[in-house]
This record gives C-alpha cells, structure tokens and sequence, in this order.
C-alpha cells in the first residue's frame, strides 16, 4: 500500500478520528438537532390544528352572531309592531275621549244657553211689567181717577202674574 501512496498508520488514524467524530456528532449534534425538528414539526402540527379549530370556531361564531342577530331583528320588529298597535289603541281613546269632552261641552253650552235664554225671558218680562206699570200710571194719571187706576193697574198685576206662570 505504500506504493499506492497511502500509508496504514494515517489510515488508521484517520479512520479512528472518522469514528470518533461520527460517535460525538450523532451523539451531541445529531439527535438533539433531530429533536428539535421533530418537536418544531409538533409545534407546526399543533399550530395548524390550533388554527383549523379558530377557524372553525370563528365560523361558529359568524353563525352564532347571525341567529343572535336575526332574533334581535325578529324581536325589534315585534316591539315595534306592539308601540304601532299601543299607538293607534291610545290614539282611538284620546279621540274618543276628545269626543266625549267635545259632547260635554257642547251638552254644557247648550244647556247655559238655555239658561242664559230663561233669564233673559224673566228679565224681560219683569222689565216689560215694570214699563206697562209705569206707563200705565204715567198715561192713565191725567185720564183716570185714583181708583180706576189702581183697578187697571191691578189688573195688569195679575195678567202679568199669569203670563209669568205660563
């Protein structure tokens, strides 16, 4: 082998130094190298089923807001629905209730007016008999004696008095 040029004892030192360096490579480098690219590719495994389940949750979610979000709507248009009912119920009784106080108030004025009418009557009628007295007395004074003119007078009275009764 010398004459090939390789000498045994260089061989021989580096073949033990290959198997040294190949034990302390696999041995410290190696397999803590490999660990950590198997652990890495756990990491990379749990991150996509983390992932999957986000997205899988974010989904539910969407559709879960959704529901929440249509029942809202379903609830806001109920409601809605009743204040447009309450409305047009209070409506209906503030319009029969202005019905009512406008009768009343027509009912009151009517009946003042027939009171006012009624006062107005009696006021004319004592006025009127008051102005026929005085009349009579001032007119018939020159005309006739004192006892003719209470005798008219008192028969005034008393149709007067009559025509006060009816």
């Amino acid at each position: 082998m010398e004459n090939l040029g390789v000498d045994p004892k260089l061989l021989l030192a580096q073949l033990i130094n290959f198997g040294l360096f190949f034990f302390l490579f696999s041995k410290f480098i190696a397999k803590p190298f490999m660990q950590y690219i198997e652990n890495e590719k756990k990491k990379d495994l749990e991150r996509q089923r983390v992932s999957e389940l986000a997205l899988k949750q974010e989904e539910e979610l969407e559709v879960h807001k959704k529901k929440i979000s249509d029942k809202m709507n379903k609830e806001f248009n109920v409601a809605i629905e009743e204040a447009r009912k309450d409305a047009l119920e209070l409506k209906k009784q503030l319009i029969a209730e202005a019905k009512k106080d406008a009768e009343e108030i027509v009912l009151k004025a009517e009946k003042e007016i027939t009171t006012s009418q009624s006062l107005m009557e009696k006021e004319m009628k004592d006025k009127v008999s008051s102005l026929s007295i005085i009349l009579v007395s001032k007119v018939l004074k020159d005309y006739l004696s004192e006892d003719i003119q209470k005798a008219v007078t008192a028969r005034v009275i008393s149709n007067l008095s009559q025509s006060k009764q009816n």
